[in-house]
C-alpha cells in the first residue's frame, strides 16, 4: 500500500515538473517573442527615418528661402491656382493661357514648381504635394492613396514601414481646393512625422511655428494655424464640408473655443479653403489632435 501510494506520488511530482517546464517554456517563448517585435519595431522605424534623410535633396527649407510669403510665385500673382474646379492639373498653361502664347509678359508667369515633382513620383507616384514648417521636422512628401489604410504602414515609396507617410485624405482633392483638407500623420515616439503637433499645446510654440508652407506642381501657398483641438477618434468626426454659411462659422467658433492655444488675429470668411493636420494625442482615449489652419 505505501508502495502504491509513494508511485502515486511520483508521478503527481513528474506532472507538476512537465507543467512547470511547460511554463516556463511558454515564458521564455513569450518574452523571446517581445523582445524580438521590439527589435523589429526599433529597426523598422530607424529604417523609415533613415528613408525620409535620405529625401535632404527635396528640402522645403530651401525652397522656403526662393518662395517667401511676402515674395509669391508669379503664378499665385496671377490668379491661376493650376488647378481645374476637381481639383486636378488644368489642361492649359498656369497661367490661364492655352500654353502656346509666345507673349513675353505672360510667359514670365510661368509656374516654376519649388520641387522635381517627375523625379519624386518617378520612385514615389502617389505624392502631390509637399510640407513644410520652419524651425520643425515636418518637411516631408504628401501621399495620396485610394484608402486611407495603405499609406499608415507604408513609406511614400510603397515599402511597408510602421513609419508610414504624411497622407491627404483620400476622398479630398489634391488641388486643396475642397473646404478642409485633411492630412495625417504619425505621432512617433522619435519625434518624427506629426509628433511635434503635440507641442502646439504649447501658446509660445504656437506663436513662434503660425505658418505653413504647402508646394505642389502647380502651386505654393502658405498656411496660417488658428485652431488646435483634441477629440475622440469613436466619438466624433471632423466635418468634410458645411451645409452652409451658419454651420461654417459654428464650427469655426466651435473649435477656437476647445483649442489648444489662442488666436485672436485671425480673420476667417465663408469660402475660405482650410487644412487640417492630424496625428494621435495620448491624453485621452484614443485620441487626435487636430491642428487646423486657413489657406492664404
Amino acid at each position: 500500500m505505501l508502495s502504491r501510494n509513494g508511485s502515486v506520488s511520483s508521478m503527481k511530482k513528474k506532472k507538476y515538473r512537465i507543467i512547470i517546464i511547460l511554463l516556463v517554456c511558454v515564458c521564455i517563448a513569450g518574452t523571446a517573442i517581445f523582445i524580438t517585435s521590439i527589435i523589429k519595431d526599433f529597426l523598422e522605424r530607424g529604417q523609415g527615418k533613415s528613408y525620409y534623410s535620405s529625401l535632404s535633396a527635396y528640402s522645403g527649407s530651401a525652397a522656403y528661402q526662393h518662395y517667401s510669403r511676402e515674395s509669391p510665385p508669379a503664378a499665385q500673382a496671377s490668379g491661376s491656382s493650376g488647378f481645374d474646379d476637381n481639383g486636378g492639373p488644368d489642361e492649359v498653361g498656369s497661367d490661364g493661357n492655352d500654353g502656346n502664347d509666345e507673349n513675353a509678359e505672360n510667359a514670365e508667369l510661368t509656374f516654376v514648381p519649388a520641387f522635381d515633382f517627375d523625379a519624386i513620383r518617378a520612385e514615389c507616384p502617389d505624392v502631390i504635394a509637399w510640407i513644410y514648417v520652419e524651425d520643425t521636422v515636418i518637411d516631408y512628401p504628401i501621399v495620396q492613396g485610394g484608402n486611407n489604410q495603405y499609406y499608415l504602414e507604408h513609406l511614400p515609396n510603397g515599402e511597408k514601414n510602421k513609419t508610414g507617410s504624411i497622407f491627404m485624405d483620400c476622398s479630398n482633392a489634391p488641388g486643396f481646393t475642397d473646404e478642409i483638407t485633411y492630412l495625417f500623420g504619425h505621432h512617433m515616439k522619435n519625434g518624427e512625422m506629426f509628433a511635434t503637433l503635440q507641442n502646439y499645446t504649447n501658446q509660445q510654440y504656437f506663436e513662434n511655428h503660425r505658418f505653413a508652407r504647402i508646394f505642389t506642381p502647380y502651386e505654393n501657398f502658405d498656411v496660417e494655424f488658428f485652431a488646435g483641438y483634441i477629440v475622440e477618434a469613436a466619438k466624433e468626426y471632423p466635418p468634410y464640408d458645411f451645409a452652409g454659411e451658419d454651420e461654417f462659422y459654428e464650427y469655426i467658433k466651435t473649435i477656437n473655443r476647445r483649442s489648444v492655444f489662442k488666436c485672436d488675429e485671425m480673420e476667417l470668411s465663408y469660402g475660405d479653403c482650410l487644412v487640417s493636420l492630424i496625428t494621435c494625442n495620448y491624453n485621452v482615449s484614443n485620441g487626435r489632435l487636430i491642428l487646423v489652419g486657413k489657406i492664404l
